[in-house]
């Protein structure tokens, strides 16, 4: 007696491959009946599945500069958060507009927020300081996500087309029960594609025809009695039908850097009982699955579907890593008799992406004046210059420095800084902050050394925060 095994179990159908063998063959199905019409492109189709595939992300950033984003500007740990319009198109926080989400940017200054369904959106940064940095009260403008946005948009893995390698197999109760084979298949994922199909019924036949009787489609039929499992592996090249190799894909990043989300494919059945079960691995013992039902049943296979990453089921160990994938299958499950199914598997979505960035673009006008209390000084006397210097804002100056050198014939005696210290060696005076409309003063004497006239300047030597002036 053969072992009895679940034939919705990808693992056991695996098992039970590897105890019956099942030779490799090319067949063409003995049944050309055609209960579905043809897939039409992609272009132009509705997305049943996904209503969430969009995401607003962005960067904050400190632009000391007020030319844009330059290397090392970005903020660390700043807060973001996400508000959902309550339909008037006025920002209101607290009050008609709920908080949606929080996120707090992280190594590289970017926050993101994803998975959003259709609606209007408010991006806030509240007035925080973060590190050194004085980040301002700031939003963005409503951002609106519409119902074709949340349909995401093509990713950046193909995993499989069905339009260039021909490959078919079938299995009836006359011929085989079992059939299996493995092509070179250079448009699909690992360059490899492999079929497997097995008859469960007491009669019938079923059958996978890979562009072959329908161009650039996988078409699988079953005759009116028949039931069986139907399956097509992406395990990389092992030239092996009957044996999964979990890692044969060699870590494949199917999320592309977490930019993709989702597995995109088009299917279609010519009635009530088909269905596709997704198992991605990581390795043989991590391992995820998710299974839909194919809902387009009307003969014109208009269906496509959207199966996020995040629906997905752990079923073997900690799960699969989808960006760590070694190995995907596809299985078409039906308990009903004569399911045909039509389906194009073709790779990954990614979701519409709006970007919010906050450039945190602070300004300081530091501006400064100085006076002298004796204008004629002879030889001898003291004189005390007064040097003041004012923020006129809008934003806090940090880091502020004036430098003061006093010339030749003067010599140093002291100083006097209403905030920060002076060097009389290097001239400079480290005032530190000031606040919009702040201003500090530093009163250096000095004695006259010499007979002339003398001229001492004072500028803004440093400041933190970007000087139109300077």
């Amino acid at each position: 007696m053969a072992p009895e095994f679940s034939t919705g179990s990808s693992p056991w159908r695996r098992l039970w491959k590897r105890l019956t063998g099942g030779k490799a063959m090319q067949r063409r199905r003995q049944e050309a009946r055609r209960r579905l019409v043809g897939f039409e492109p992609l272009e132009g189709r509705r997305v049943l599945a996904a209503t969430d595939l969009a995401s607003i992300l962005g960067l904050v950033f400190d632009d000391a500069t007020g030319n844009g984003y330059t290397a090392g500007e970005e903020v660390v740990g700043a807060t973001v958060n996400l508000y959902a319009d309550d339909g008037d198109g006025v920002f209101e926080p607290g009050a008609g507009d709920a908080l949606a989400a929080t996120d707090t940017t992280g190594a590289a200054g970017q926050y993101r927020f994803d998975f959003l369904t259709a609606g209007g959106y408010w991006v806030q940064q509240p007035a925080q300081t973060v590190g050194a940095t004085n980040l301002a009260a700031d939003v963005s403008s409503l951002i609106t996500i519409t119902p074709t946005d949340v349909q995401g948009v093509a990713g950046s893995t193909v995993i499989d087309p069905f339009n260039v390698t021909s490959q078919s197999v079938s299995a009836s109760n006359i011929t085989t029960l079992t059939d299996a084979s493995s092509v070179a298949a250079p448009e699909a994922i690992g360059g490899e594609r492999d079929l497997f199909v097995e008859l469960t019924s007491a009669t019938g036949s079923i059958s996978i025809d890979v562009n072959g009787l329908i161009a650039n489609m996988l078409d699988s039929q079953a005759s009116s009695s028949a039931v069986g499992n139907r399956n097509v592996t992406w395990d990389g090249v092992d030239n092996d039908a009957t044996a999964l190799n979990a890692t044969g894909l060699g870590g494949v990043d199917l999320t592309s850097g977490g930019a993709d989300q989702a597995f995109n494919l088009t299917v279609a059945a010519n009635k009530v009982g088909g269905q596709v079960m997704l198992t991605v691995y990581t390795d043989a013992a991590n391992f995820s699955t998710f299974t839909f039902n194919i809902d387009d049943i009307d003969g014109t296979a208009n269906e496509v579907v959207a199966v996020k990453f995040t629906d997905f089921t752990t079923a073997g160990g900690t799960g699969a890593d989808f960006s760590n994938v070694g190995a995907i299958e596809m299985d078409l499950i039906s308990a009903v008799v004569g399911v045909d199914a039509q389906l194009d598997l073709v790779g990954t979505l990614a979701p519409t992406t709006f970007t919010q960035n906050f450039a945190n673009f602070e300004s300081a006008d530091l501006s400064i004046t100085k006076t002298v209390d004796t204008a004629s000084p002879n030889v001898g006397d003291n004189v005390t210059f007064t040097i003041t210097v004012t923020n006129g804002g809008p934003d806090a100056a940090t880091g502020v420095e004036v430098q003061d050198v006093l010339p030749a014939g003067l010599t140093f005696v002291s100083s006097t800084p209403s905030q920060g210290a002076y060097n009389s060696g290097t001239g400079v005076w480290t005032v530190g902050t000031l606040a919009n409309g702040a201003n500090a003063t530093l009163s250096i004497t000095a004695t006259v050394a010499s007979i002339g006239g003398k001229t001492n300047t004072a500028q803004v030597g440093a400041s933190d925060v970007f000087d139109p002036d300077s």
